[in-house]
């Protein structure tokens, strides 16, 4: 009814006034009635009334018991074991010294951002190891509320629920958190802040827009000066800004006006950082890589063996390969809690790829996707170049959008499916055979050492073939369509219960890891032989001597000494030069039974030197797997 016909038109809210298609892809121009009355997938959450409800306030108390027991569970240890000291010690010199140094030399490769947030909490709720595990924790379940909010506007509830809880309490991630004071969990909470608050600042009005704006610089800062892999949020920023003028300018247009200046202002920050970085770079020795510039690492072939040399443009895409699968069998073992072998036919590593990038693409079909899928690919395209192998550290930050994106990958594969089943069952055999051919030659030809799961491999894709041959040779259509949504259905049902027996199991796992946790004791970690042996020194020596260790983190934080890396450098030579040149003492070799995260093993190394300069080296000191020599003589080089 008109105006003019006697009834009064309230006037539009300024909210509902908004071009949701704009920046939210997916999200219809305008709402309608039936998309407020069905809550429809593609809507945003924020799009429809009652922004928060009961299902909101569910996931987030699961979240919150979760961050319960998290907390309670955190590793009873009264020091440091590990290499995560450093980050404990660079707090302290902030405090003590007011400068960003560790081991008196500055510190050019870490960013300062989580030390400085380490010393906050060390001013405001004390320093001691257990007070800053239980303060990451609840960094970590905030980032974990950040994230379901982010995955609830763009793909519902029950999903985002789902995916953080899937994460949250994958055993894997429950360890390393509960364990370790690392950097990950704050550049977690970080990034997802970011990404949350530009998916909000895209659809704020003028009275909170400028409030938003300075959020999200803050938030994006924040996670570059946590982590250098903040650098993939610069990146998709940059990139969710200009692709879009290729073929949508008012999009393009509208995003830079809101995000251009926190943008520069990140970048200001990231370069000033570089730049001090670049003046105190300070190398103990002629090789590349680790400790140097994480560019320089990126320059080797392997990180852990750097005297292979400069990566190739040959080797590039061997090790873009390696790191895709490392990475998929890492994402399947976090969520299912069982180690998966990483070869590339294995269904645990090739349908999860599938998945993924099927709904990486599905994302960025919309109006070029949004901020969080092209920082999943800024992310990615970092790690996939890394050098050194795949860790749970490098890949949890990122894991609800692998979630989320695996459920997309899905529900577009089940509706190929059901629309072309002939279609989808002819690359279903192309895949079974290419995939279980591998599987089975490295099965019954190759004896291969992990032979359950070759083994599985090779019947599951037997099998797959074998159902897709089936669906070929089908008889009418209509009889297609109507199996083809039968197992559309039946693969739903077992998403859920999948899911359901996942959280299960990963629940019991997590109480069994934190009752090891509050048992712990520092001589059961397996780099205790170094904190035994930096004790011994420090009792043994005086303030300015000189060591030189594998295990430079560690023990220097249980000596107090100055302490120079001991290098993977097989020439002896070399060696010897930089002991005198750093005027080193006191030399610690671990035993060849220990583990090393580089190659040579520190202790052929060792016995390279000892060999071609026989008499200059003194045992001194042998505790259970580690050795203490004294440099008793300098010889004259040449």
């Amino acid at each position: 009814m008109s105006p003019a016909m006697g009834r009064t038109v309230k006037a539009p809210s300024r909210r509902k006034e908004v071009d949701w298609s704009m920046l939210y892809p997916g999200c219809p121009s305008r709402l309608t009635s039936a998309a407020r009355r069905t809550r429809a997938w593609l809507v945003p959450g924020d799009c429809l009334p009652g922004a928060f409800a009961a299902g909101d306030a569910l996931a987030l108390a699961m979240l919150a018991v979760v961050g319960v027991l998290l907390y309670v569970s955190c590793q009873r240890a009264s020091d440091y074991y590990q290499t995560d000291s450093i980050y404990f010690d660079l707090a302290k010199t902030i405090l003590e010294k007011h400068k960003y140094e560790f081991n008196f030399a500055p510190m050019a490769l870490y960013p300062p951002g989580f030390p400085v947030l380490l010393a906050l909490i060390n001013l405001l709720a004390g320093g001691d190891r257990l007070t800053l595990l239980h303060s990451i924790t609840v960094l970590l379940i905030l980032g974990f509320a950040m994230a379901y909010w982010l995955l609830r506007r763009v793909e519902g509830r029950a999903v985002a629920a789902a995916c953080c809880l899937l994460v949250a309490t994958s055993p894997l991630v429950f360890s390393f958190v509960t364990r370790f004071v690392e950097s990950e969990e704050g550049f977690f909470c970080a990034s997802f802040a970011a990404l949350l608050l530009a998916d909000k600042l895209s659809e704020a009005n003028h009275r909170n827009r400028l409030w938003r704006q300075l959020g999200f610089g803050f938030a994006l800062i924040a996670a570059v000066m946590i982590r250098t892999a903040g650098v993939a949020l610069l990146l998709a920023l940059l990139a969710w800004i200009t692709v879009p003028a290729l073929r949508h300018r008012e999009l393009a247009r509208a995003r830079a006006k809101l995000f251009l200046w926190p943008l520069l202002a990140a970048l200001l920050v990231q370069a000033a950082w570089m730049a001090w970085a670049g003046r105190h770079q300070n190398p103990e020795w002629p090789l590349r890589g680790f400790p140097g510039s994480y560019v320089s690492q990126l320059s080797l072939k392997q990180g852990e063996y750097p005297e292979l040399g400069v990566v190739g443009p040959a080797d590039i895409p061997a090790r873009i390969m390696r790191n895709l699968v490392d990475r998929a069998a890492l994402a399947t073992e976090l969520l299912l809690g069982w180690w998966v072998n990483p070869v590339w036919y294995s269904p645990l590593v090739l349908i999860p790829l599938l998945l993924i990038t099927c709904g990486v693409m599905a994302s960025l079909r919309a109006a070029c996707g949004r901020l969080h899928d092209w920082y999943f690919l800024a992310y990615e395209a970092l790690f996939l170049l890394w050098p050194w192998r795949t860790d749970v550290r490098f890949l949890f930050p990122v894991m609800p959008l692998v979630c989320l994106y695996l459920w997309r990958g899905g529900k577009a594969v089940l509706s190929f499916a059901s629309s072309r089943p002939r279609t989808f069952a002819a690359w279903a055999i192309a895949a079974s055979l290419l995939s279980g051919g591998a599987a089975w030659s490295h099965a019954w030809l190759l004896h291969d050492a992990f032979g359950v799961q070759v083994e599985f491999s090779a019947g599951f894709w037997l099998l797959l073939s074998l159902c897709a041959a089936g669906l070929v040779w089908a008889g009418r259509r209509q009889s297609l369509v109507q199996l083809s949504r039968a197992v559309r259905l039946s693969a739903t049902l077992a998403g859920l219960l999948v899911v359901g027996v996942c959280l299960g199991m990963a629940i019991v796992s997590d109480w069994r890891i934190g009752l090891a946790n509050r048992r712990f004791h520092g001589e059961e970690d397996f780099a205790y032989p170094s904190v035994e042996a930096a004790r011994w020194i420090a009792s043994h020596s005086n303030p300015a001597d000189v060591v030189m260790a594998r295990q430079f983190a560690i023990v220097h934080h249980h000596s107090g000494r100055k302490v120079i890396w001991l290098p993977p450098i097989s020439d002896p030579h070399v060696l010897m030069k930089g002991i005198l040149q750093h005027h080193v003492r006191f030399v610690i070799v671990a035993n060849p039974d220990q583990p090393s995260s580089f190659k040579p093993h520190e202790s052929m190394c060792f016995q390279a030197v000892a060999a071609a300069y026989p008499g200059l080296f003194r045992l001194i000191y042998e505790g259970t797997k580690e050795k203490v020599y004294e440099v008793v003589a300098a010889p004259q080089l040449g």
